[in-house]
């Protein structure tokens, strides 16, 4: 009896051993599933495939220790704002997912994802710190997308696969900012803007894929200068007439980045009421040296705090508003960008 039941238990042992060996992985797999969004923007004016409000192809890959795991592709004959993907065999654990949207814009500020990453075998080494570039040294400023031809998306998460936990969610963000200035010409006469200036918050490049430091703020690359913005057009000033109201007088792609030692963005603006003969009034906000500090509005909260650092995907609108009196029958007129008392709102903002 006793010999019998060794025996037993000897058999036992050796088939549940011979079931772990014949099988070793198909318990440690299951379909990961991804959701793909493009960032929600109700500050746009218009919603367009080169602003990257859509798009029509996705190139995903799952991560780990710069090693690509997993690659899986999608596609659609329609531009679309989310789309549900679906790595099947996806081992359990902890991944980086890597999403490009797009991505057949090729030559769009300098980055080949059909020549690299969408060519990279499974196995293949990845590189996180890839560049954003201008078009040229001579022009380093990131570049609108042609006519038609749609915006690059990035995407970047951490997802931990279990076999309970399968589902992970990815937003695509447009690898750029963009700086809006608008004029509110809330006077019964025309508005000049003779002169925009900024203070040194261009980053010459970025990283394709956002870098953050431990307070969340942008990192660039080490060889990136911060630089000038784009010169405001001062042969062609912008006029706004009373019937116009409201004009956006200048607008520019930026990378993100963040000011040295909490240092403010700045801007100078001179402005001048075409009212009578020449010489006109003017007025000014800020100094030419120096000009004031920019403050970003929170769109959730309201709070205000100086605007030190952009960020990849915001939009940032900056309200300049042109107010007048008549003292003794002589026109008086200011400049701000405080409050716009008209609307009641906050005028310098940004939405993410």
């Amino acid at each position: 009896m006793k010999a019998g039941k060794l025996i037993g238990m000897i058999v036992l042992t050796v088939l549940l051993a011979g079931c772990r060996d014949r099988y070793p992985q198909e318990s440690l797999k299951t379909e990961l599933v991804l959701n793909f969004s493009t960032p929600v923007d109700a500050a746009l004016e218009t919603k367009t495939v080169e602003d990257g409000d859509s798009f029509h192809n996705l190139l995903v890959l799952l991560v780990r220790d710069n090693v690509i795991l997993h690659k899986k592709t999608w596609s659609s004959d329609d531009y679309v704002a989310d789309a549900v993907v679906r790595v099947p065999l996806v081992e359990v654990g902890a991944y980086e997912v890597y999403a490009y949207a797009n991505y057949d814009e090729t030559a769009w500020q300098q980055v080949t994802i059909g020549s690299t990453e969408l060519v990279a075998e499974t196995g293949s080494s990845f590189n996180p710190d890839r560049r954003l570039r201008g078009i040229s040294a001579t022009m380093p400023k990131p570049e609108e997308p042609a006519a038609g031809h749609p915006m690059l998306l990035t995407g970047h998460a951490q997802v931990t696969v279990g076999v309970a936990n399968n589902v992970g969610t990815v937003k695509l963000l447009r690898p750029v900012a963009r700086l809006n200035v608008y004029i509110n010409n809330l006077t019964p006469y025309t508005v000049r803007l003779d002169r925009l200036v900024f203070n040194n918050f261009f980053a010459n490049q970025a990283f394709l894929i956002g870098k953050e430091d431990e307070e969340g703020l942008p990192i660039i690359p080490g060889e990136a200068s911060l630089e000038a913005l784009p010169a405001y057009d001062e042969a062609n000033p912008a006029e706004i007439t009373v019937t116009e109201i409201r004009e956006r007088v200048y607008s520019t792609l930026l990378y993100e980045m963040a000011l040295p030692g909490g240092a403010p963005c700045r801007l100078y603006a001179k402005v001048s009421l075409e009212k009578g003969e020449a010489p006109y009034p003017v007025r000014e906000m800020g100094s030419a040296t120096e000009g004031i500090a920019l403050k970003r509005i929170d769109s959730q909260t309201g709070q205000a705090s100086l605007l030190t650092a952009i960020r990849r995907n915001q939009e940032l609108n900056v309200e300049m508003n042109i107010y007048y009196k008549t003292v003794d029958s002589t026109v008086e007129f200011w400049i701000e960008n405080t409050y716009w008392t008209r609307e009641g709102h906050v005028s310098t903002y940004t939405y993410d």
